[in-house]
């Protein structure tokens, strides 16, 4: 579950605060000060708030660590199943061990379009 800590905060309006997270050197995260699970639970104002908070942040990281070693940007993630949402802002360079790759698996050909005629029958 996110928390916000005080010491940590980086800026805040009455939308969004902006806090240095504790998951990698420069990770940010932004959390609505609405406390809501879902993005549908915001208005499209305040969606586009925090999103354009988030980019700014992926911005200011990229500026401010520019030779940790080779930046090569950053990811913007969000978690469903934290208890409140947040978008967490985690810096990438050459060498980390974050991996969000899908490695999809070899499925069985009868299996697979099983599963696509049952799909098919939902409509």
């Amino acid at each position: 579950m996110v928390e916000i800590i005080e010491e940590n905060i980086l800026f805040q309006d009455e939308i969004g605060i902006v806090q240095h997270g504790t998951g990698e050197v420069g990770h940010l995260q932004i959390i609505p000060k609405k406390e809501v699970k879902k993005i549908s639970e915001l208005s499209e104002e305040e969606w586009n708030h925090l999103f354009k908070m988030a980019s700014i942040g992926a911005t200011m990281i990229f500026e401010a660590l520019p030779g940790e070693p080779q930046n090569k940007g950053s990811n913007i993630l969000m978690n469903p199943l934290e208890e409140r949402l947040f978008i967490d802002i985690i810096p990438r360079s050459a060498g980390d061990t974050f991996d969000f790759r899908w490695e999809p698996k070899k499925l069985d050909e009868a299996e697979s379009n099983q599963a696509f005629e049952k799909i098919k029958e939902i409509k």
